[in-house]
Order: C-alpha cells, then structure tokens, then sequence
C-alpha cells in the first residue's frame, strides 16, 4: 500500500486553485522565502483523478484507466453503428448523460422499468449496455465509473487519502457523489474542515439600472477603472484558511452570468474602456482585466493556421487556403520582425515581400483552385525562396506516407509536416501565443492517445476530423499574470473573495435560469437534479445568489432594461438597498494621431502615354487619387477569386463568343440567311473557342460539368442577343475589335472598339458590348464625367460617328442603350433631340461632342498635371478614396455609378 498522503486543500474551480496557490507564493515571499514546496492545491475533479491514478498504479486492480477524451472515443465506437453515423454531438450527450448517472447516484440503465422509456432513453439504454461491455472486454474503466466505487474502495482501505482535507470554496451543495467521497473520508479518519472564509454577510446591494446589456458592461467597465484609480483600498478580502498579506492593488471582479456566450463583445467593451487607443488601433500593451473564460482552441490564429496548412491537399489548393498560408505569420519567413535593438534582414524583407507578390499573382491571374507544384513554381517565379524550399519537402512529407495509420502516427506526420513549412518559426510569439502552442501541443499528445482503444488505423481525412473535433471542445483562455480586473461567469466566481465585485444580469430573465433536462434520460429520474425542474431552478438561484453576496465587501450590482415592449425587470430574490439609472458614459478617449498633410498636388506625369485604355479617364474623373494610385503607383484592388466563374469572367466569354460568331457575318442580310440549324451551329461553335480560349488560361476554373453548364448559359443568351439584332434596321459591320489612339490634354491612350456598324443612311453606330450595369445617362457631359468610355471614342474617330450606344447582354436584360445623332431603326438608341432628363438642353450632336471633347482634355490634362480634381468647388473630401485631399468632390458624387467592367485595354 502507497503511504498516506499529505494533508491537501480541495476546490471546487481550477481558477480558485491557480488563486489560492498564487497567494501562497505571495505569503511565502513577503515572508523572505526563496524557494518552497508547492501547496497541495487542487480541484475535487482533479483529486479523483489522482486517486485513480495512484490506485490503479498499485496493481491490486488490472484495469486500465482511459480519459475523457479516450471514452468519447469508446462513446463514437458504439453510436456509430445506429443513426447517427459520425456525429460527435450525440456521442457528447451521451457521455454527458453517462457523467451524470454516477454524479448523482441515478439508478443504472439495466434497471430501468421499460415500458416509462421514451425513445431517446431506450437508444441511451442500449449505448450503455454496448459502451458498458466493451470497456469490460478491453479492460477499461473510465473517470465516472471509477469515481462511483471510489467510496467503497476508500473505505475498505484499497485507496489511501489524506489525514486532513479541506474544502475551500464551496458555495453550493456538494452533489451527491462529492458527498459520499467525503463521507467516506471521515469514515476512515480522515478530518475534513470545510472552509469559511472572511464572508461579507449582506442582504442587499445597490442596484444600477442600464438600458442595454452593453450600457451595463460599459457602467461596470468604468466603475472598475474608477475603483483602481482610487486604490490602494483600506480593506482586503483573503480566499485562504489563515489571513495572508495580499497585493497592494486591490482585486477586483465583474460577475457575467452567461459569459461563454458573450467573450468577444466582453472582450471588446472591455478594451474600450480600459485601453481606448489601444481599442481602435491595436491590442499590444498588456491589459488591467482578465477574462476567465476563453475561445474554442480553433479560433485563435496559430491553431487555425496549423489546421489549414494540414487541411491542405497536394492536387487542389483553393485560393482561401493558398491566402491564408502565405500570410500566415507563424511560418518561416513569413513577416519581418521588427525589435527596437535590430531592424529586420534583406531577406526577411524579401521573402515577405515575394509571398505578396505571389499572393497578387494568385489572386490576379490564377484560378480558384491550383495544384501544389504550381503554387510552388509561382513562389520560386516571385523569389519566395524558404516558403518554396518548404512546400517542396511538405510535398514530399505527404508523398511518403501510408493511406492509413494509428493516431499517434498521425500526429507524427502532422508535426513533420508543419515542421516542413516552418510552422511557429515565424515572428516572435508573444505570452499568449505560446501558452496557445503549448495547448496545441497537449492536444496532439492527447490525441495520440487514441492508440490504447482505437482497433484500427485511421484514414487521413477521419483522423483529421477527430482531430477538429478534439480542438474544437477546447476553450483556451491565457493564464492571469496579476490582472487587478477579473471578468468571471456566475460558477468561477463563487467560492473566490474579492476587494470589490459587480455582478451584472441581476433581472428576472436571468435569474432563476430556465429549465434544462437531459433527453436520453427517463423524466422520472432528474426530479432531483439541478436546473432540472422550475423549484429546483429556484433554489440553485437562491444559492448562487447568496454566494455572490459574499463575494467582496464593496458589492455593486445591475440588470438591463433591454427594448421597451419587452422590459426586463429587477429579479425578486435581489433585494436592493437602493436603484439608480445609469450615469452617463463617458465618451472612448480618441488616439492621438498625426496631421495629415494637406496634399492635393500630385507630381506631373512626364510620360506621353499609359496603359488602361479609358479607365484612366474615368477613374480621373471619379476619384483623382485613385487614378494615381492604380495608373501611376501601379496600386491594383486584390480580389480572390471565388468558385466558378465570376462576371467579368463571364463578360469576357461572352464578348469572345460574340467575336467568333460575327467574324465572317458582314451584315444583317447574312445574318437573316442562316437557318435555325446553322444558326444554332454557329453560336455552338463561337462559344466553344471562347471557352477553349477561357480554360487555356484557367485550367482548373471550370470543371468539365461546369464547362457544360456555362456553353449551354452563353449559348441560350447569345441566341436571344442574336433575335435582338434581327429586329434592327438593316447594318452592315464596318469594324471589329478596332483599335483607337485618343489624345485628351496631352495624354495619349490607347484602346479597342468593339464594333461599329454602318447604318441603311450610311451613318455609323459605335457599339460597346456590357454585361455589367450602364447608362448612356452617365454620358451627360459635366466636369466629371461618369463614363467617359464611348465618349472618347465618339470624339477621336474619324469621321466622328452619328451614334453610340451600349449593348446591354444581361440574362435579365437584352437591349441597346444610347444616343445618335439620326433616327438608327434601333431600339433603345433614341435621337438626341427626342432625348429628355438632362439631354434635352442640348440642341444638337456636333454640341455634344464638342462638350465631350471639352470635359475629356480637362480630365486628361488633370491627370498629367497632377491636380487633385477637375474644376474643384465644394470642400467636402471623397469617402471614395478614405478621405484623401487629393480628391475633392462634386455636388453631385459619382460613386455610385463606377462600373467594373474590364477597361478598353
């Protein structure tokens, strides 16, 4: 038999245990002391766990002990032959309901009475019996069912414990198992002294009534800063047995009940309030507050990155994934660290600066999905040198492994492979980080050990989803280094004293909680349980609630309003010794920021000409400063492509098809000549060298359904198009795909014409084809000319045309659109006499283009001269470009009608 062990000190939380144990490494330094032996500190849940662990050591029981996570395994094993193939939640309900029949000394499911079952209790009953038989087979016991005998074990002597137990911190009733544990404890001799600590009896509290919960997070937000600001206090709470010496900063608590739900926008008042220039800009300098409760472990940045780089599959990387692995910051190379002692090596800048460039590429040229040999020739063409190195040997780390293999084998591969890439070698990790690495890691070694009750070997894509799933339970939380401001749920906050707590959600909604019954147990058997019926509700509130009033000698409280129609009010077992409104809030102090430079003079463009086609024009007419940025910085938008084909991919197909089908159509006679069967033959045939053309390009953009579906969309719409133009007047194609030198105030440009047609009266048609949102309303000629495309055509043609028109080729809408100077026996392009809006002030089209002519070499010699709009006259700044001064706005802002068509270039 193992000898007695010491004395040791039980809690109900692990929060309280890290508290008690902090204050007694407090105690022992103020006393002088350098070193000392750790307390015997711990959770009820944890002492079990040892118990177990040092029964099953002695050898006396041959049984193995598995974890939790190891009978979750067990639970998916047995559940996966029934309904539910796959499902983890209900393998979690049914361990949960598993937990709760030992916690509570609920009778077995063997001996459950049949026929008050419902359907749900019957399936529970026969998981039991199947997970029951094969933990008995393999020789396995789990935490719950050893805790059940632990009472037996204990008294017959087969378990030691200690000579002298307390229990610190228990507010509420201990449940059933915990008191037949410590029953038996005292039944053996041991002394169990149940804590009372310094308690801070009181009835009642001030109470402040909020609006919104948010007004009520902010209120104890600033009544928390307002608390530290006044410290040190004269009185100080001890959550130990003997009175011990705390910090000098007071401690304080903000109870929220529901908390797990609501981290993030706790975490966001809180940071307003408490770092205000840190809430807009950034969240480096270490917080005054702690939150208890944390995010699942796949949500913070590093773990997610690690699950991405191994979702990652050798034949198909979508562009999501390709983004997020060359921007990670944890791999190798991947961003340039900056210290105040050393600036960053050209490498390190190179290396980032490559992967930017390759994530443009991506992001500009390539389709949705690539393979991993061309992700890796596009890092070596942009000189990503170690991320190129990297995915060559993760290539070859996932070459050179067998289909399936045990967990801990897995977990080998999925280290070598992150180690391939570099994984955690990137920027410094901060405290946070690599307690979150640390986790990471112990997950990984949990899951390895899987190999005591997995019978088989996993498949790739079953062990990663097991994988998922194990990190996805896991809520990490950074441990509190000393924060004086400690944000806490209803259950880490009872048993703990503090200087000064808040407790908010004090309404009736709250409190008492709603009814909550496990649904794979019989009805009859949870009368008892918490939560479980409303009396029952009803007397865990009471007690929670007299637990929170002790939590600290200053003790405020609060509950919020919420909407009017559906107001909440004060819960009746608070009794409030007085009920205020909120004080007003005061406004986030603003973070200092530099003045920005009045700057609406760009320098002058020395160069005779640029790329962009017209696109120029219309982005120096819109916005000033964008034009700058895109046609003289080279500044380009990123934009991922998505699945499938987006609309200017589409556009362009349809443009090309259109192309390929008029090539040798010269008129509308030949045109009307065509059967129905060449007809259709004929656009068949267009369509298909516009896609052969399209996937030569984007290999992997459409797959070989998809490719079906879209020749048979472009065929339907160009074969309406096609009815559209029979219903012209007669024309004639004078021009295909034209090219055209513009010049507008000593800048020269460059596009291609779509087509122009010649008409019955020997006039011609400018036509531009658009599958994008247009209007020959944007052609209105002002200082800012919304869509100068057509225009500069019409005005730099020789001899100038008697029309220009969009042709709109939508699925939703077929039709011309534009102005001419002659009746053109088409639809929707109307005489410019006839015109009303705003054309109707013109008197005839020789005006017209001499308008346009005006306004186009005003906005071109803007561009080459650098000034910051066309005719500038009201102060107010673009929202286009974030409010740069070198873009001053119209009356009229032209925002709303910028097209993304593809420029004339």
């Amino acid at each position: 038999m193992p000898s007695s062990p010491a004395d040791i000190l039980l809690t109900p939380t692990a929060r309280l245990a890290r508290q008690l144990v902090r204050e007694q490494a407090i105690e022992a330094s103020q006393r002088g002391a350098t070193a000392w032996l750790p307390p015997n500190i711990t959770t009820f849940s944890a002492w079990i766990g040892q118990l177990r662990q040092a029964h099953l050591l002695t050898g006396e029981d041959e049984r193995v002990p598995i974890s939790h996570q190891q009978a979750m395994w067990l639970w998916q094993t047995v559940i996966d032959h029934e309904v539910f193939i796959g499902e983890p939640q209900v393998a979690r309900l049914a361990q949960q309901a598993w937990r709760t029949l030992h916690e509570y000394n609920l009778p077995q499911p063997d001996d459950w009475p049949g026929l008050l079952l419902s359907e749900d209790s019957r399936r529970f009953q026969d998981w039991s019996r199947a997970y029951r038989q094969l933990c008995d087979e393999r020789g396995f016991t789990d935490e719950w069912v050893f805790a059940a005998e632990l009472p037996a074990l204990i008294q017959r002597g087969a378990v030691n414990v200690p000579p002298q137990i307390q229990l610190v911190g228990f507010d509420l009733p201990l449940t059933p198992l915990q008191s037949r544990i410590v029953a038996a404890c005292e039944a053996v001799g041991a002394s169990i002294e149940r804590h009372t600590r310094a308690a801070h009896a009181r009835k009642t509290l001030p109470v402040t009534e909020c609006p919104t919960v948010d007004d009520e997070l902010l209120t104890a937000a600033e009544w928390a800063r307002g608390v530290l600001q006044a410290s040190p206090l004269s009185f100080k709470g001890s959550a130990l047995p003997t009175s011990v010496q705390r910090d000098p900063q007071p401690s304080i608590a903000i109870v929220v009940p529901n908390l797990s739900g609501r981290v993030e926008r706790v975490e966001r008042l809180m940071r307003r309030v408490f770092d205000p220039p840190g809430y807009a800009l950034h969240g480096e300098a270490r917080p005054a507050w702690h939150i208890s409760l944390g995010q699942p472990l796949d949500q913070w940045p590093l773990v997610a990155d690690a699950l991405a780089i191994l979702s990652l599959a050798t034949d198909r990387i979508t562009q999501p994934q390709a983004h997020q692995l060359l921007r990670s910051p944890f791999l190798q190379g991947g961003q340039a660290s900056f210290s105040s002692a050393a600036t960053p090596s050209e490498t390190a800048l190179s290396e980032a600066a490559a992967r930017a460039q390759t994530l443009a590429d991506l992001a500009g040229r390539a389709p949705f999905a690539v393979t991993a040999a061309e992700l890796q020739w596009c890092l070596r063409r942009n000189e990503a040198a170690q991320l190129a190195q990297g995915l060559e040997q993760w290539l070859e780390c996932r070459q050179h492994h067998q289909a399936e293999l045990s967990a801990s084998a897995w977990v080998a591969q999925f280290q070598a492979e992150l180690s391939s890439l570099g994984f955690a070698l990137g920027r410094p990790l901060d405290s946070r980080e690599y307690q979150v690495l640390n986790r990471w890691h112990e997950v990984l070694e949990t899951f390895s050990a899987l190999d005591l009750v997995a019978d088989s070997p996993l498949p790739r894509a079953r062990a990663l989803s097991l994988l998922r799933e194990r990190v996805a339970e896991v809520v990490f939380r950074e441990r509190n280094i000393g924060a004086p401001v400690e944000i806490l749920g209803v259950e880490e906050a009872l048993g703990s004293r503090f200087d000064a707590a808040w407790i908010t959600g004090l309404d009736s909604d709250t409190w008492p909680g709603p009814t909550r019954r496990d649904a794979l147990l019989p009805a009859n058997l949870q009368n008892d349980l918490p939560a479980a019926t409303s009396e029952s509700c009803l007397q865990r509130a009471v007690a929670e609630l007299e637990g929170l009033m002790q939590l600290a000698p200053e003790l405020q409280g609060s509950f919020a309003r919420g909407r009017e129609e559906v107001a909440a009010e004060l819960c009746s077992l608070v009794h409030p010794s007085s009920t205020t409104l909120m004080p007003p809030l005061p406004l986030p102090t603003p973070a200092s920021m530099l003045v920005p430079q009045d700057d609406c003079q760009a320098p002058k463009y020395h160069q005779a000409s640029t790329a962009g086609g017209t696109s120029v024009l219309r982005h120096q007419s819109s916005c000033p400063f964008r034009a700058f940025a895109e046609h003289r910085l080279g500044a380009v938008e990123l934009r991922p492509p998505r699945p499938g084909l987006d609309a200017g991919q589409r556009g362009t197909i349809t443009h090309k098809a259109l192309e390929f089908f008029f090539r040798d159509i010269n008129d509308q006679a030949a045109l009307r000549a065509l059967d129905p069967e060449e007809l259709s033959a004929r656009i068949r045939t267009g369509v298909d060298a516009a896609l052969e053309e399209f996937t030569r390009s984007f290999r992997l953009t459409l797959s070989p359904a998809g490719r079906q579906l879209e020749q048979a969309r472009t065929e339907q719409l160009i074969q309406r198009w096609i009815e559209l133009e029979l219903e012209r007047g007669e024309f004639c194609i004078q021009a295909r795909e034209q090219p055209i030198t513009m010049s507008f105030g000593g800048l020269r440009l460059r596009g291609n014409i779509d087509r122009v047609d010649e008409l019955a009266d020997a006039s011609t048609l400018v036509m531009d084809y658009k599958t994008g949102r247009s209007s020959k309303a944007d052609w209105f000629p002002e200082a800012r000319l919304h869509d100068p495309q057509l225009p500069a055509y019409a005005v730099s043609l020789e001899p100038s045309p008697q029309g220009i028109c969009f042709a709109h080729i939508r699925p939703e809408q077929l039709r011309f659109d534009g102005l001419a100077a002659v009746d053109t026996q088409t639809q929707g392009v109307g005489k410019l006499e006839e015109e009303g809006y705003r054309y109707k002030t013109l008197n005839a089209w020789p005006e017209l283009l001499t308008l346009w002519r005006t306004h186009l070499d005003h906005i071109g010699e803007a561009f080459v001269t650098g000034e910051a709009a066309v005719n500038p006259r009201a102060p107010n700044e673009c929202q286009h470009c974030h409010l740069h001064s070198l873009c001053r706005v119209q009356e009229r802002a032209p925002h709303d009608s910028l097209q993304d068509d593809q420029t004339d270039e």
